[in-house]
């Protein structure tokens, strides 16, 4: 599985005692250049590109060497009106922070599967492009660009339509881990990768007259089947306009998939499922998750429809058990929106607190940040918005801690953490 790495401002990876700083401005003050394709082209491997956040810049940007390129000035984006191309070569590495552009893109080049070239955005705009032997790390990026990758993370972003596509050569073994993001919809089309995913708000992006985006969902048209391995989703709110909120197609092995304390909510669609499965082998592994939907929606719409699946029950007493919850109202400001359940801007759970407090897994492996039992949505559980949407800023920050949640006797603990800084 694939190995978290930490990330700081002065040392990002593959920065030698020779790299050097260039710094970017329109003033022609000395020892600066005006362009930032022009100090591309005069940097060093492993050097550093501080860019003026006060001018505009109208190019476009080709790297083709390990490169990290940042605001001068703390707290400010670089204002690129262009795009972004990376050229994959193996092993390379290109880290962009603060930077606002038409486009990111990383062809691939000369990378390899087994030595790829890694593109690394933090708090950046724009749409997002990563080709095959390219991984893509992610992290607090904002704009509702929609994303294209075939490997890597997303972390604590707002997005718009996520593809995942395959790779083919690409060594299986590795996870994506798309967490803690907001986006519309995710399409994924690999057999290569593993997922983890969690804590997401998907769906319930408003359009400009207020209404609901469609789409909304989970969609699987394609898989990696292994025993050895889970995929998960785990604590995400999903609302949906597209008849169902996680949908897998026909001819899938879905048996190492858990889909643990999710807040699944549908709304005036007929016909209704919340979980689809198509015709395969095996079925999810489906606990503790609260069916959401208008009560005017249909009382007996299916929860989940595919073949085996025998392993969901309703009971409210219960401890690993989902939740049928069919009750909210709409209201008069969005009618397809359950602004009393859900909070539009987040996903996170609204005034009406009781049928979803301590509902999740009871496992010790789920529980919230404050060591009481999930709950489920957005905000429950180790991977909780609140690691994610806070104040902090001019610093590293830790967006994945991976550690023990219990040590036993004679046991050696293995911590592993992620850390990207800040603008």
């Amino acid at each position: 599985m694939k190995k978290l790495f930490l990330i700081s401002f002065f040392a990002l990876s593959f920065i030698s005692s020779k790299a050097a700083d260039w710094y970017v401005n329109q003033s022609g003050a000395p020892g600066t250049l005006t362009t930032i394709q022009g100090a591309i082209l005069v940097a060093a491997s492993n050097d550093r590109i501080f860019v003026s956040p006060y001018d505009l810049y109208t190019e476009n940007l080709s790297i083709v060497k390990n490169i990290t390129i940042a605001p001068a000035t703390p707290g400010m984006s670089i204002q690129l009106v262009g795009t972004v191309t990376i050229t994959g070569f193996p092993a390379r590495s290109v880290h962009i922070i603060g930077m606002k552009a038409t486009s990111f893109t990383t062809v691939t080049g000369t990378a390899t599967a087994v030595a790829k070239t890694s593109m690394n955005l933090t708090q950046c705009e724009g749409a997002i492009t990563a080709e095959a032997n390219v991984e893509l790390n992610a992290y607090y990026c904002t704009g509702g660009y929609s994303v294209t990758m075939r490997d890597g993370r997303l972390y604590g972003s707002s997005l718009g339509i996520i593809t995942v596509s395959d790779e083919v050569g690409s060594n299986e073994g590795d996870t994506i881990s798309i967490i803690g993001n907001k986006f519309v919809n995710l399409n994924w089309t690999s057999d290569n990768h593993y997922f983890n995913i969690a804590n997401n708000f998907v769906g319930g992006q408003l359009n400009q007259d207020g209404s609901l985006m469609g789409w909304g969902g989970l969609f699987f048209n394609s898989m990696v089947y292994n025993l050895g391995y889970l995929n998960n989703i785990i604590n995400n709110t999903i609302h949906s306009a597209s008849e169902r909120t996680i949908f897998f197609a026909n001819g899938f092995n879905l048996s190492n998939v858990r889909i643990y304390n999710n807040l699944l909510s549908l709304y005036d669609k007929s016909p209704d499922w919340w979980i689809y499965c198509g015709s395969g082998l095996g079925s999810p592994d489906v606990k503790n998750n609260i069916f959401v939907s208008p009560a005017n929606l249909c009382d007996a719409c299916d929860n989940l429809v595919g073949p085996g699946i025998t392993n969901v029950s309703y009971e409210p007493t219960a401890g690993s058990v989902n939740y049928r919850y069919i009750s909210f109202t709409q209201n008069a400001t969005n009618p397809h929106f359950p602004t009393n359940v859900i909070t539009p801007s987040n996903g996170k759970i609204g005034s009406i607190l009781s049928p979803f407090v301590d509902r999740g897994h009871p496992s010790i492996y789920f529980q919230d940040i404050n060591m009481s039992r999930n709950d489920p949505g957005t905000y429950g559980g180790p991977y909780s918005w609140d690691n994610y949407y806070n104040t902090g800023a001019g610093k590293a920050r830790v967006f994945d801690l991976n550690m023990p949640a219990e040590i036993w006797p004679g046991q050696t603990p293995t911590i592993k953490a992620g850390a990207v800084h800040t603008n």
